[in-house]
């Protein structure tokens, strides 16, 4: 079996997302180090996947200080999803080790008690392991902030292999709770828009919020939601039956994920502030995006520099109602609609 430390503070420096491990000459399996992997010959490799097909049972160690926030959870779902499927396809995952006392947040609706019922109907979580040895034939180490970049806390460097996986589990939670998204209509029907409307600070002066629910009136059907006490279940069913998410930068946008394949996510940010976190979440479930600061327009996979914004600066209103933006977003959205056949 392979061993490896959990010490309190700390995760080993060898960070793997999928555990690689070989035969040893006793016929043991053995973590390789991160930094071997790409030494490994192409019958090694054959073997290891070999070994990691055949793997029946899997494990997650989880590094997150932020696993009771809502997107920042689902960022390490995502990954585990992914993961799983990719390089443990026919495994169950059995346990889950997680630093941390407390694992679900009923101020944010128990998301994580709920999505691992369905996903992980059998795991067995066990909450602050304190420094000990376990012993597991086939682990996953997730670290959300060990794969920090200056664009994103963790979905960046593996957004290929989450987009890769992210329908799916969408399909799976649908399914789960007997949800049948709302069809793709555009061009027919008015899109209907999810206005995700947040306390203050971090929200649309009263302004500017009469002025964008104006311009929107005009062009589609529009409803205003609150996520916050909002049972989960019926937060997923109100973005599935939605075409378009919208809100200020901020956690109720991590609903996106339940949005039917054709949708869009709208993202409004305070001046001085510009975070990728939702619009990779975009990217990864195949949906459009529109992100608007200031003078900036975001679109899917446009990168404009690091992130910005960590500060004081997030915790203030948005006065501008991006109505040229809007209009221009909603013209796009009109012109990838479905055609009828002449």
């Amino acid at each position: 079996m392979s061993s490896i430390t959990l010490p309190r503070k700390h995760v080993p420096t060898e960070l793997v997302y999928a555990a690689f491990v070989k035969r040893a000459e006793n016929g043991e399996p053995e973590l390789v180090r991160e930094q071997d992997a790409d030494a490994l010959d192409d019958k090694t490799v054959k073997a290891l996947q070999r070994f990691q097909a055949s793997a029946t049972d899997v494990s997650v160690f989880v590094v997150d200080d932020f696993f009771l926030h809502y997107f920042h959870f689902i960022e390490t779902l995502l990954t585990l999803y992914a993961v799983q499927h990719e390089f443990f396809p026919a495994a169950t995952v059995r346990r889950l080790y997680i630093r941390l006392k407390v694992w679900s947040n009923p101020r944010q609706a128990n998301v994580q008690e709920r999505l691992f019922g369905l996903l992980y109907p059998d795991l067995d979580i066990v909450t602050d392991p304190g420094p000990t040895q376990i012993f597991e034939e086939h682990l996953i180490v997730i670290d959300r902030m060990r794969a920090h970049t200056p664009l994103n806390k963790m979905i960046e460097p593996i957004l290929f292999l989450v987009a890769k996986w992210s329908a799916a589990l969408r399909a799976e939670i649908y399914r789960a709770l007997d949800i049948a998204p709302r069809p793709n209509q555009l061009g027919r029907d008015r899109p209907r828009i999810l206005y995700v409307r947040r306390d203050p600070p971090r929200c649309l002066t009263q302004e500017a919020e009469t002025a964008m629910l104006g311009l929107l009136s005009a062009r589609t059907d529009i409803a205003t939601v609150d996520f916050t006490g909002m049972d989960w279940e019926d937060q997923v069913r109100a973005a599935a039956d939605a075409d378009i998410i919208l809100g200020v930068h901020g956690n109720g946008l991590t609903n996106a994920l339940w949005l039917p394949p054709h949708g869009t996510v709208i993202e409004l940010f305070p001046d001085h502030v510009h975070h990728y976190d939702y619009q990779m979440l975009a990217e990864a479930m195949g949906l459009d995006y529109f992100g608007f600061e200031r003078g900036t327009i975001f679109r899917p996979f446009s990168r404009h520099g690091a992130s910005y914004g960590h500060d004081h600066h997030v915790a203030q209103p948005v006065s501008n109602p991006y109505l040229a933006e809007l209009a221009f977003a909603l013209d796009v959205i009109a012109a990838r609609a479905p055609r009828e056949p002449s």
